[in-house]
């Protein structure tokens, strides 16, 4: 498991907690979804393959709640199980780490992604009229 956490964005968490919980939430998961979506993009390819049906099992699950949001990018199905072992070994087979290298360089440049696609959102809701 990856995890990546952002610091330095001390203003932009206090505009952001201005706002209601529920604008919150919407603000946080569309440039959460864009961004772990890139990222599953460049897992696709550098997934192992022999059948293609573990490229065709990435998927990405976004949660949000009033204090916290993730992003998770994983394997739906049997394929996560054998991925596993592939990405880190047993003790018949060495690791084989794809996931990290696959995005492992695109880290710093989806931590920008995300935050000026939070900022977007989060003065997208500040400038929307209040919901009565």
């Amino acid at each position: 498991m990856i995890e990546v956490q952002l610091e330095g964005i001390d203003r932009l968490q206090r505009r952001l907690d201005a706002l209601p919980g529920k604008l919150q939430r919407r603000a946080m998961r569309r440039p959460l979804r864009a961004t772990a979506t890139k990222i599953a993009r460049r897992l696709k390819p550098a997934t192992p393959r022999r059948t293609g049906r573990a490229q065709r099992a990435v998927k990405v699950t976004v949660r949000s709640t009033a204090r916290s949001a993730w992003a998770k990018v994983s394997y739906k199905g049997r394929p996560g199980f054998y991925l596993r072992i592939y990405e880190f070994g047993d003790r018949r087979q060495r690791p084989n780490p794809f996931f990290a290298q696959a995005i492992g360089e695109y880290i710093p440049e989806a931590k920008r992604e995300f935050i000026d696609g939070l900022k977007a959102a989060v003065e997208r809701e500040e400038d929307a009229p209040a919901e009565a």
